[in-house]
């Protein structure tokens, strides 16, 4: 048996037993604990450093607000092919996708940003808030030479933005959603599952985090039903503005006629007679032509409301907020483990290159 187990090792001469494996273990170990102390020079700097980073690292307060979309366009039967034929109607499935890509757009962010909010006693743009709060002029613009390091909107108009205002508002688009390099604070989802959409934000102040968030869920809102419906709406408009002119056509007619009826007491002239039948006739006739037409604008708004989305808020953020912010202990925990890992590595790779030196 033992012959074999020695055929075996020298047949393998590389293999590693169970034995030398905890021998060198055992070796490893001595080395670490005899050089104790660089083990502690690795961790005292990066041990403090995390705790003063959680220390001085401000609280974070995330807010968050479900929601549901409804967009029913089914269940309309023969009516639907009727509305089709006034180009009303059509398919229109929920798009969450969409939802999303436009809760995150320069226009509703646009919307959003300069409306005037208080906030800490203060009213100001919501942008203006949020520079001033985030800190963005230490945390974007630090080594910027533009001018951007003091600086504020004074202007909501997009249309009449100087080049630095453009620059400005490019940079809190992109730190509220994000770049391709960086998560933003502000960020909208939906479930496949529950279909349930969800908006957050992150910031530094409990109700920046709340006003800002309300305020985009509510222009996203608006803006959603508003291109949902706007095509639906125009005809709706056209149809409606005609049914109403041949209305107020044909009781002008019908007044004229019956003016000249009683004026002359039913004692005509023949002239007067072709008159009086000609108007009667064009009532008549406008009189159909209004019953179509009042018949369309309902057909119109009727395929306007049931196009109409519905947008339902679940849960609106409110104080107080679930505030979050790093535990210096376990700042120190993870400084600890860091630095150990390193010195240790530090410590065991010095003594290989200085085993394979010597041998």
């Amino acid at each position: 048996m033992e012959e074999n187990q020695s055929m075996s090792n020298i047949n393998n001469p590389d293999e590693i037993t169970l034995k030398e494996l905890i021998l060198k273990l055992k070796d490893y170990a001595l080395e670490l604990a005899k050089n104790w102390y660089i083990i502690l020079l690795f961790i005292l700097p990066i041990a403090g450093y995390m705790v003063y980073k959680a220390k001085t690292t401000d609280t974070i307060f995330p807010a968050k607000l479900t929601f549901m979309l409804s967009q029913d366009d089914g269940g309309l039967g023969k009516i639907g092919g009727l509305l089709g034929s006034f180009g009303l109607g059509g398919s229109g499935k929920n798009n969450y996708e969409k939802m999303v890509e436009i809760a995150k757009s320069r226009q509703i962010i646009y919307n959003s940003i300069f409306n005037n909010v208080e906030i800490n006693g203060k009213t100001d743009y919501l942008a203006n808030h949020l520079i001033n709060l985030e800190k963005l002029h230490d945390k974007l613009w630090e080594k910027d030479t533009s001018g951007l390091k003091s600086f504020y909107f004074t202007n909501s108009d997009i249309q009449k933005f100087s080049k630095l205002e453009s620059k400005a508002f490019i940079h809190l688009h992109k730190y509220l959603t994000g770049s391709g390099e960086k998560a933003g604070i502000y960020n909208c989802s939906f479930s496949k599952t529950s279909e349930i959409l969800t908006m957050s934000i992150s910031t530094v102040s409990e109700p920046l985090s709340i006003e800002l968030l309300k305020t985009i869920f509510y222009n996203l809102s608006d803006f959603y039903v508003e291109t949902s419906i706007g095509r639906d709406r125009f005809t709706y408009d056209i149809i409606k503005r005609k049914s109403d002119s041949i209305y107020n056509l044909l009781n002008a007619k019908d007044y004229a006629a019956s003016k000249i009826q009683d004026a002359k007491r039913n004692l005509f002239e023949e002239s007067e007679k072709n008159s009086t039948k000609k108007l009667n006739r064009d009532v008549n006739m406008l009189g159909v032509i209004y019953g179509e037409t009042a018949k369309n604008a309902e057909l119109a708004d009727f395929s306007l409301k049931s196009k109409t989305p519905l947008i339902r808020e679940l849960d609106l953020p409110m104080a107080p907020l679930d505030a979050k912010s790093e535990s210096a202990f376990m700042a120190l925990i993870k400084g600890c483990l860091i630095g150990g890992i390193l010195a240790s590595f530090f410590i065991i790779l010095r003594k290989i290159i200085r085993e394979a030196m010597a041998a």
